[in-house]
């Protein structure tokens, strides 16, 4: 945690050697011999939650690469959506009555269940919402600020919206 911390003084804080350093050891006088007091513990059963920690440690940033990789092949078999949106406007494509809401991560990109759909039925929704839901950095939202609707392409029937929660709060599309 001394050198973590040391680090965030650098590179976050972006403090100056000569006020980051007598901090660090200050933080190392205490540390290292805990940690010294400590690695004795370690055969006769400290192994244990090492070992757990690990894991732990394997399964996220696994499960953080795998997100990462999966974003990245959803973005690459994505249409672009002004090119969806040229289509829509060059190509006579029925519209049924209704709303069609669909889930993105991206709206510079057509989500994939509506490009399907279009192309297998050759039907759109007369009203399709983009939604994409984001995290704030911040534990709360306020409700003024959790909904943004870019109605630029309102000539189509398309809206892109964006609900904003914190990171305390819990999305709920039917409150949208």
């Amino acid at each position: 945690t001394s050198t973590l911390y040391f680090a965030v003084t650098r590179y976050v804080w972006r403090w100056p050697l000569f006020k980051a350093v007598p901090l660090l050891a200050l933080f190392l006088v205490f540390d290292i011999p805990f940690l010294g007091a400590n690695l004795i513990k370690v055969l006769d059963g400290g192994w244990l939650p090492m070992l757990a920690s690990i894991l732990l440690i394997t399964v996220m940033t696994t499960w953080k690469k795998g997100r990462a990789c999966l974003r990245e092949s959803f973005e690459r078999m994505s249409m672009p959506l002004e090119a969806f949106l040229t289509s829509l406007r060059e190509v006579k494509v029925e519209r049924s009555p209704g709303i069609g809401v669909y889930m993105t991560m991206n709206q510079a990109l057509t989500p994939m269940p509506l490009a399907r759909a279009t192309a297998m039925i050759l039907a759109v929704p007369e009203t399709i919402v983009l939604l994409t839901i984001n995290t704030a950095n911040a534990p709360h939202v306020s409700p003024d600020e959790r909904i943004t609707l870019n109605d630029r392409d309102k000539d189509l029937g398309v809206y892109r919206m964006t609900a904003s929660y914190g990171y305390m709060e819990q999305p709920s599309v039917v409150d949208i």
